[in-house]
């Protein structure tokens, strides 16, 4: 970013801030600093006072019903939240990402099966066959991707309330215990969604995700063994991140985007044939 494009949008964050918090409006912001890496908000990190926190500006459109899924002890404590645009400020959580601190299969199988316990069901419903159907299309068409999605016949073995974009960069351990970031995607699906979502995250095989569905299911997590399923469900996780960066890459020249879609595609391809070993 140029340094005037700093100011604006740090000026952006303010504003956004003090609608937020009104009480904000005579107060000096003592640090805004932008967090990059998101797609779908611009995100900060301020300090005002004692106080240390995080700003989401949305870029798009709230999904209905993010509130129920903010309100539970796993996600970032909220401190105001505009439901219809979409803008969130969180308190800031001191800790490190589950990406530099990964745990043990039996932990984030227990972690999962915990999570699942406490995310709301009924809130809405998260259909991963059309959404990457959807993005497909609108990248302009994969017809080998399309052939394999539909080849998949994928659907949920079991249903229940999911993160669905369960990846190592959206967990943090907390002071007061692992907090779950980015709830936008949240809704009802299959419980191995977030399974192998969170493998994918760390470079897990096919048999460490089956190690870690079986931890799952031993910490009272609903997910029966079904090694095609398994399969199946890595799959569309990979073609659903595939389409989503490629979707991004349309309108954002960045190169490590399309990398991303680029590797996300081989992946998908690759993972019909993966080995369990």
């Amino acid at each position: 970013m140029t340094s005037a494009t700093v100011d604006k949008t740090r000026a952006q964050a303010k504003a956004v801030a003090r609608q937020l918090v009104p009480a904000w409006r005579t107060r000096t912001f003592d640090a805004i600093e932008y967090l990059p890496g998101g797609y779908n908000n611009r995100n900060y990190r301020l300090k005002v006072g004692a106080g240390e926190y995080a700003l989401r500006i949305a870029r798009q459109p709230p999904r209905p019903g993010e509130a129920r899924y903010l309100a539970i002890a796993a996600a970032p404590e909220v401190v105001a939240h505009d439901a219809e645009r979409g803008h969130l400020l969180t308190r800031w959580i001191a800790g490190p990402l589950f990406a530099n601190a990964p745990p043990t299969l039996a932990e984030a199988g227990a972690f999962l099966a915990d999570l699942h316990r406490q995310i709301p069901a009924g809130v809405r419903d998260y259909d991963a066959v059309g959404h990457v159907a959807t993005m497909l299309a609108a990248t302009g068409g994969d017809s080998e991707l399309s052939e394999l999605l539909h080849s998949l016949r994928w659907r949920p073995a079991t249903r229940r309330g999911c993160h669905n974009d369960l990846n190592p960069w959206n967990l943090l351990r907390g002071a007061t215990g692992i907090r779950t970031l980015d709830w936008e995607a949240a809704g009802d699906n299959d419980p191995m969604f977030d399974v192998v979502g969170l493998g994918i995250g760390w470079g897990w095989g096919l048999r460490e995700m089956e190690l870690c569905r079986a931890a799952y299911e031993a910490a009272g997590g609903t997910a029966p063994a079904n090694p095609h399923h398994l399969r199946a469900t890595a799959t569309l996780y990979y073609l659903r991140e595939h389409a989503w960066t490629a979707l991004i890459a349309a309108s954002n020249n960045r190169e490590e985007i399309k990398a991303q879609a680029a590797e996300m595609r081989l992946a998908a391809l690759r993972s019909v044939k993966a080995s369990w070993t």
